[in-house]
């Protein structure tokens, strides 16, 4: 697959080595089959690491990415398209334990 990262002091990178270089979704591809047609929800999708690694690990799988930060949603958009990905739906919304406005801080 094909990615591209913004520059610091964005966290892409650090998000990248963490998903692709200390594979740390690897447990969740070794408890399923290839071929099986999973049902995964990315909250906090970032720009589409974890999406992109686990659509290549199970190409049936339907996605869906939840990214509220508008920024990260656009570069989540890019990284989606580049890889051509189908079964992937991005909502720029939020997870969240009950209805509520929720505010980002970058502080």
């Amino acid at each position: 697959f094909e990615l591209i990262t913004r520059r610091y002091p964005s966290s892409d990178l650090e998000i990248m080595h963490q998903v692709l270089g200390n594979k740390e979704y690897q447990p969740i591809k070794d408890l399923f089959e290839t071929g099986d047609s999973l049902k995964v929800i990315d909250a906090g999708a970032n720009v589409g690491f974890t999406s992109i690694y686990l659509k290549s690990a199970f190409p049936n799988a339907q996605i869906l990415c939840l990214e509220i930060d508008n920024n990260n949603a656009a570069q989540l958009k890019k990284n989606i398209q580049l890889n051509r990905l189908e079964g992937v739906t991005i909502l720029e919304k939020a997870l969240w334990k009950r209805n509520a406005f929720l505010e980002i801080k970058r502080d």
